[in-house]
């Protein structure tokens, strides 16, 4: 258990993320009270009951006062709204002018739009945030404390927003097992659109596509494993994706149009087949993703315990280059021994360049 950060923390919406940092919360003794406002009635009634609220309402005005940090988890469209009534609390006195204020959406350059559209001025304490975790199952029921667990959080580190505020928002994220790494907004956008919106938008669009054929039950009876995986993401809770689509409009239609490009290319090496164009694309592909799954993992690039390799070598009629064959070691030993004995200087060419050649010709 930690020491508590904060005196009352007040989570909007209890989704999926929000529900989880608030357990995640909650189980680490983060904050000394904890309050929610969520539309769906049986989910605070249930976290009430189950221990992890100590107050919940579908009308934030009637359990904000006092929080002095707000975790918006609502899909993004949404979040404008919530502004509003966050504004109203704060004139009428329920809330500090610098209470602490952050999102978990999935955008952020809208947010931070949002936020002047209804505060004028940004608030000192706004720290916009998204944490790279989630799952295909959504609501109250699939929160999970470890979800953000070794998972990445970024936060935008805003000119406007008092260090108090980004400091203890850090610990925040830090003391419930996230890596926090700051961001500027619109960088954000545009490599999520990347990273997450293209990938979700191309699982839902294969599905769609599948779907739409007449013989649909055969292509899901018989698909494997390769299409269980890759359209996983399709089980999300679209209403999310919706506003994230319309929300990164600009980004993800530049990725869009980045993938069709390299779909197309694709497409001509099949058509033309250019087998060795076609393997050089699939070999780099492989090998990137190799990489950067070890990198990702934090596990060894190498496995030294199964080393193997394979090369593809197609003929050629004609080879020409230049071989530079390396020195021999026990020449190279022999060219020091008579050197020494020899008058004068003694120049050697070709001498291997390796530690025990290089000690051995030290006086």
């Amino acid at each position: 258990m930690h020491r508590p950060i904060f005196e009352q923390v007040c989570v909007i919406g209890l989704g999926l993320i929000g529900a989880s940092f608030a357990q995640a919360i909650k189980d680490n003794g983060l904050s000394e009270r904890l309050v929610a406002v969520d539309r769906h009635a049986p989910s605070i009634t249930e976290a009430i009951e189950h221990g992890l609220l100590d107050a919940g309402s579908a009308n934030l005005q009637d359990v904000i006062s006092g929080s002095d940090l707000i975790i918006i988890a609502v899909p993004v469209q949404a979040v404008q709204a919530v502004f509003v009534d966050i504004k109203q609390a704060m004139d009428n006195g329920q809330l500090a002018a610098d209470c602490i204020l952050t999102d978990v959406c999935s955008t952020k350059v809208n947010i931070i739009d949002a936020a002047k559209a209804v505060f004028g001025s940004l608030p000192v304490g706004l720290v916009p945030a998204h944490p790279i975790a989630g799952a295909e199952n959504s609501g109250y029921h699939a929160r999970r404390a470890s979800l953000f667990v070794n998972h990445s959080v970024i936060i935008c580190e805003l000119a406007t927003t008092s260090n108090v505020a980004i400091t203890k928002l850090r610990l925040l994220w830090e003391s419930v097992g996230a890596n926090v790494i700051s961001m500027d907004a619109g960088h954000h956008d545009r490599i999520l659109a990347h990273t997450s919106h293209l990938p979700h938008l191309l699982a839902f669009n294969l599905v769609e596509q599948l779907a739409s054929h007449d013989d649909n039950l055969d292509m899901f009876r018989y698909a494997a494993g390769g299409f269980r995986d890759f359209t996983r993401i399709a089980a999300s809770d679209p209403k999310m994706w919706h506003d994230i689509f319309f929300a990164n409009q600009s980004a993800i239609v530049s990725a869009l149009d980045e993938y069709g490009v390299y779909l197309q290319t694709m497409r001509q090496l099949i058509i033309g087949k250019d087998s060795t164009a076609l393997m050089g694309l699939l070999g780099r592909a492989q090998a990137a993703r190799r990489h950067f799954g070890h990198m990702l993992a934090s596990t060894p690039y190498t496995d030294t315990s199964a080393m193997s390799a394979s090369y593809n070598i197609t003929p050629s009629n004609t080879v020409s280059g230049t071989i530079a064959i390396p020195g021999d070691k026990s020449i190279s030993h022999r060219s020091i021994m008579l050197g020494s004995l020899a008058t004068g200087v003694t120049q050697v060419t070709g001498f291997l360049g390796r530690c025990p050649c290089n000690a051995a010709s030290i006086p």
